[in-house]
């Protein structure tokens, strides 16, 4: 069966396409599902020599409007014609993977490359797919109106009937939504969302997230990566500059680097954890614990300006008197209250 909407014949004549056709009629084709994405009057010449040739020849002819996707149908073949399920899964697995692959060949952007995936898994699995931060703000969404991301609690986990048995959140809003969340060696966490608005998850639609979210999890970390050198090429920058360690041209460069304007006034506000035991500090547990306080420290304030060293979080903060009016010893009193630091 060939699904196509007609490029490999744009450039030929009903001659060659006739001759091209009683190739395919000779290897013995079941039939031609079509999708014509261009109304110009060459295809619907080529779409109505197609036609007669089929009629003469006995093979049926579908032909898809533009909101149906190819894979709703593939699925529904493979269904049909596949005795064995292990066949089909097999086959669609090839197949999806062969798609996926093309988001990320060549020299692809990384961002560029996640968008088109998450965009492409709409088309694959006939629902909305969108990629969430660990704080779950929405990063990429193959719809203009992402749906909020929530779990609820006491969600039950779904393992596919897959080789690699991925583990989903299953849970029920509005519609059915599964959650696959993207482990990053443990330092950050991305959540990708699946909402059955169209339709039911068939068992293939596991498959395609299978490979989809290899694929994630390679570009993701990737990105971890890039975001771990530059933070530690501006957390250097930081500690020369608050040390006195560069010149005054330097001091410029850095500046400008960090988005700190001369002009500005500034605070530089530090504090540590503090061992009851010398011998704990710079302890493997008192970096642990420091990682935690900091990542508590980030979702109140500017990640831009916060750095650890060592057993220290350092936070460089811009002054806005229009703003704060002096209030921003309360505000920082309030924030060591509610995260209970000393």
């Amino acid at each position: 069966m060939l699904l196509t909407s007609l490029p490999a014949y744009e450039k030929l004549d009903d001659h060659m396409m006739v001759s091209h056709l009683n190739e395919l009629n000779k290897k013995q084709i079941s039939g031609f599902i079509v999708k014509r994405k261009q109304n110009t009057a060459h295809l619907n010449k080529l779409f109505e020599t197609l036609v007669c040739f089929c009629e003469e020849h006995n093979i049926p002819v579908l032909e898809l409007p533009q909101d149906i996707s190819y894979w709703l149908v593939i699925k529904y073949v493979l269904s049909q014609i596949c005795s064995n399920i292990v066949v089909a899964k097999f086959i669609y697995s090839k197949l999806t993977r062969d798609e996926i692959s093309q988001y990320f060949a060549g020299r692809a952007i990384r961002e560029k490359a996640i968008e088109k995936l998450i965009c492409g898994l709409e088309t694959m699995l006939g629902n909305p797919v969108a990629l969430y931060d660990a704080q779950f703000h929405n990063m990429y969404s193959s719809t203009s109106e992402p749906i909020e991301l929530k779990i609820l609690k006491d969600s039950p986990k779904y393992v596919s009937n897959i080789i690699t048995q991925l583990e989903y959140i299953r849970q029920k809003r509005n519609n059915v939504e599964y959650i696959k969340e993207i482990d990053i060696f443990g330092q950050s966490k991305y959540y990708l969302l699946i909402s059955e608005i169209n339709e039911p998850l068939m068992e293939l639609d596991f498959i395609t997230l299978e490979g989809a979210v290899s694929a994630l999890l390679y570009f993701l970390i990737q990105n971890e990566t890039v975001k771990s050198i530059e933070k530690k090429y501006h957390r250097d920058l930081e500690y020369r500059m608050l040390n006195g360690l560069l010149s005054e041209s330097e001091k410029e460069d850095v500046a400008n680097l960090l988005d700190l304007n001369a002009t500005d006034e500034y605070r530089v506000i530090t504090f540590y954890l503090k061992s009851g035991n010398n011998k704990e500090n710079f302890s493997a547990e008192q970096r642990k614990e420091t990682k935690i306080v900091e990542k508590a420290v980030l979702k109140f304030l500017p990640k831009e300006y916060i750095f650890c060293n060592t057993n220290r979080i350092i936070y460089i903060h811009k002054e806005n008197k229009k703003k704060e009016n002096g209030n921003f010893e309360e505000s920082w009193k309030n924030f060591k209250k509610k995260r209970k630091i000393n």
